[in-house]
């Protein structure tokens, strides 16, 4: 909650508000809290209650137990078994690529400590009653056949938030790939969701950033993906990808999104 409050400090007015998988929880009790600097949010592969909040039973505990195991003897390794069981319930359609860098992803995230840690807090977290309390424009995507977090969660969410919008999504990826066609549904109902946005503002000069690096930059800080950039700006991923690395590089940041909120910030 701390960081959170810390990049939403660091940007003027309100702020739309993402929440993805477990990170809508966070969302949620955000939005409680502060419910003057949240003018919109967007769930996505979202619950409202873990597993074990949502039901106590004798399955429930043993496939709450089965995936700390897991986590307890395989996170971080190149366990095939493991990889296996986990890259398939957050992107079964995914490439071998794909699958590659979900499981990159976990090892640099988090050790198999804090992995076991979370996993076992996120099992009985329950927000349940604080989004029933929300007065703010919500909108939920879940896709269909979500190996991760079971579809009927995240009707369940929608239903008990006053006026939620919920959109269901032909995939069985909880993280939506953007070469799948419910990535264009994502993108279609989203941009109708939020307001009109302001001509993209000049990115710091001390940067020195190149002409193309900017228009890269810029439409990062759009929420486009690397597929999209490319196809918006004709060119190919890789040259996208590159172009996003050496700006991080120049920016003096790590991610996309400390990239987002430094531009957003700064301009």
């Amino acid at each position: 909650m701390f960081d959170l409050e810390a990049v939403a400090d660091a940007i003027d007015g309100p702020v739309t508000l993402l929440g993805l998988s477990q990170g809508c929880a966070l969302s949620i009790a955000f939005a409680l809290r502060h419910p003057k600097k949240v003018e919109r949010l967007i769930l996505v592969g979202s619950y409202a209650q873990g597993m074990l909040a949502r039901s106590d039973t004798p399955n429930a505990r043993l496939e709450a137990d089965t995936l700390a195991n897991l986590v307890h003897l395989g996170w971080g390794k190149e366990v095939p078994a493991f990889n296996q069981v986990f890259t398939h319930l957050f992107v079964p359609s995914g490439t071998p690529e794909q699958h590659s860098w979900w499981r990159r992803l976990e090892r640099e995230s988090a050790s198999p400590k804090i992995a076991l840690r979370t996993l076992e807090v996120l099992h009985k977290i329950d927000v349940l009653a604080d989004a029933a309390k929300l007065d703010v424009p919500t909108l939920i995507f879940h896709a269909n056949d979500d190996a991760r977090i079971p579809f009927d969660e995240g009707r369940k969410l929608a239903a008990v938030i006053a006026g939620a919008q919920f959109v269901a999504l032909d995939s069985a990826n909880h993280i939506l790939l953007e070469t799948e066609p419910a990535w264009e549904v994502f993108l279609s109902t989203l941009r109708t969701f939020l307001p009109e946005t302001k001509t993209h503002r000049p990115i710091n000069a001390t940067y020195h950033l190149t002409n193309a690096e900017e228009d890269v930059v810029a439409l990062v800080a759009k929420g486009m993906g690397n597929y999209e950039i490319a196809n918006v700006l004709g060119k190919s991923e890789k040259t996208v990808r590159n172009q996003i690395t050496v700006a991080l590089d120049k920016v003096g940041v790590r991610s996309r999104s400390e990239l987002i909120v430094k531009v957003l910030s700064e301009g």
